[in-house]
């Protein structure tokens, strides 16, 4: 349902979350953008909107760093939780 609803342009639902990656976190997060880009052929980049499919979700989560990238982490682990893809969009 909330993949329909992110298709459609809908913002806000209780079959979507929302997270606000922290201006800090996401200048770092390029190096990290970039790998996943290269492991699986995704194209996350600025004025650009990707999704992570749900079945490569449990793969990026081991790329990332918790401790570095906390909110970008725990916007993956509730995609894991509810078998989800994560769309980006910047």
């Amino acid at each position: 349902m909330g993949e329909k609803e992110y298709e459609h342009g809908v913002e806000e639902s209780e079959n979507l979350i929302s997270f606000t990656i922290p201006e800090n976190e996401f200048i770092t997060l390029w190096d990290v953008f970039e790998t996943i880009n290269d492991h699986f052929g995704l194209l996350i980049d600025d004025f650009e909107s990707e999704i992570i499919p749900a079945e490569m979700i449990h793969e990026v989560i081991t790329l990332v760093s918790k401790e570095k990238y906390p909110v970008f982490y725990d916007a993956l682990m509730q995609a894991q939780k509810y078998n989800a893809f994560l769309a980006l969009d910047f």
